[in-house]
């Protein structure tokens, strides 16, 4: 069970954010990464983005994953939890395995500037982030 939002006057409140392990099957499976600037580099990453107010975690990550690769997606299971701090918040991440139903065409948008769908292998190269790059680990050993 994941923790209720609480702030107490020592500890900040948590940043709560969801997002999805996209697949597509064409000829081979595929994974959806984003691309976007920030801080002034680029960065490969997993689609995800905060829970609005009153919006539960898989309406979040379905919501985010529209939003960031213009697919509409359907939530297989659970995906894999990343946490970590931004700057003395801290941060949890729950994402969700889902199923692309719908691509629409994309267009960049300030926050993300390219979508591509990649072979696992090559989404754990490229991803950013060491927390990504280990979830989607534990998705290549069960594979394998």
């Amino acid at each position: 069970m994941i923790a209720p939002d609480v702030a107490g006057p020592a500890s900040p409140k948590f940043i709560r954010a969801a997002g999805g392990l996209v697949w597509r099957n064409r000829e081979r499976r595929e994974l959806a990464v984003i691309y976007r600037d920030r801080h002034q580099r680029d960065e490969c990453c997993l689609p995800k983005g905060k829970l609005d107010v009153d919006e539960d975690w898989e309406q979040a990550a379905v919501r985010e994953v529209l939003e960031e690769t213009c697919c509409k997606a359907g939530i297989l299971g659970f995906g894999g939890l990343l946490h970590y701090y931004v700057g003395v918040r801290p941060k949890v991440v729950v994402y969700f395995e889902m199923v692309a139903l719908e691509e629409l065409p994309f267009t960049p948008s300030a926050e993300v500037r390219d979508v591509r769908w990649l072979s696992l292998a090559d989404a754990q190269r490229l991803l950013t982030h060491d927390g990504e790059r280990d979830l989607l680990q534990r998705f290549r050993s069960a594979a394998e």
